[in-house]
């Protein structure tokens, strides 16, 4: 305002000027003279700012808390990332801890599938041909040639036709095979090629089974743009990942082609209606076994069902 200077004060205690109508304040005061109620000892004053500097303190807290924490960037690829260093030392067989034992979960569509991506092994596998059957988990020993082969059963996932898991039906070949081996295992893996050959493919099965692998933890999917985001979603989608665990963030969400909405919203609303569908369920069993009461009115409710 013109005729107001900006004070200078000593200390670095925030202070507010609220500039009043001069007329205003003097027909107030009279009032408040006169016994009336003093408004300016009780009004609220607004204050809005602009975007920026609303999330500047946000913005400078997080630099601040990342400049003095340890570099967040694994001691295998700080080198790489800076720009120097052979990038051969990422690769997983130069890794101190890389993964023995890996469950490819649905990678092999069978038996005859694994023992062609390994020609050339020596492959171990302590049941008999018909036995055979995938999913496979493979150890591999610090001898390149030899591996071990274990055919296991998956947990019975329900009595439903919609709950048998969705399975992987693309056949790898022994590259694409051993870039999902790489992906599964610390270090830094690049999967390069031109179009059409599978990349895309490969990185879904990679997430495939470093999702069943290592089940506590989580994977972050960066990409260049959000088709390439949606491509990728997409197939993920059409593979044995728990919907719940999918989240999308950023923008073109519209281009998933699905009615489901993977937004952190969208999230919410999944588990409350998946709630629902269960108690139904809870209620179903309960008609069948002839059981009265209120079973499915809470979670709660059902899970003294359960019990007792």
């Amino acid at each position: 305002m013109e005729g107001f200077e900006k004070p200078k004060y000593k200390n670095k205690m925030r202070t507010v000027r609220v500039y009043l109508d001069v007329n205003q304040y003097q027909a107030d005061m009279e009032k408040t003279i006169k016994g009336g109620y003093d408004v300016y000892e009780t009004f609220s004053v607004i204050m809005r700012r602009k975007p920026k500097e609303n999330n500047f303190k946000a913005v400078l807290e997080t630099i601040r808390d990342m400049m003095n924490t340890e570099c967040v960037v694994p001691s295998w690829l700080h080198d790489i990332f800076l720009g120097y260093g052979d990038p051969s030392n990422a690769h997983y067989s130069n890794m101190p801890d890389n993964t023995k034992t890996i469950d490819f979960n649905d990678t092999f569509l069978n038996s005859d599938h694994l023992m062609e991506t390994f020609i050339g092994y020596e492959i171990k596998c302590d049941v008999g041909p018909e036995k055979q059957v995938k999913p496979f988990k493979i150890t591999f020993s610090d001898k390149a040639a030899n591996i071990e082969v274990v055919p296991y059963t998956r947990l019975n996932p329900g009595p439903y036709p919609y709950n048998k898991p969705k399975e992987n039906v693309v056949k790898f070949t022994p590259t694409q095979v051993e870039a999902i081996k790489a992906g599964c295992n610390p270090g830094l893996t690049m999967v390069v090629g031109p179009p059409g050959t599978g990349k895309t493919d490969v990185a879904v099965q990679i997430i495939n089974n470093i999702y069943h692998n290592f089940p506590h933890q989580r994977t972050l999917i960066v990409t260049h743009s959000n088709q390439a985001l949606n491509q990728l979603f997409q197939k993920i989608m059409g593979l044995d990942i728990d919907e719940r665990h999918l989240l999308r963030l950023g923008h073109g969400e519209e281009g998933l082609g699905t009615d489901k909405d993977f937004s952190k919203y969208g999230r919410v609303n999944y588990i409350l209606a998946h709630r629902l569908e269960l108690l139904e369920e809870v209620g179903r069993l309960q008609q069948s076994l002839g059981v009265s009461g209120e079973v499915t009115y809470t979670c709660e409710t059902a899970g003294y069902f359960n019990l007792y």
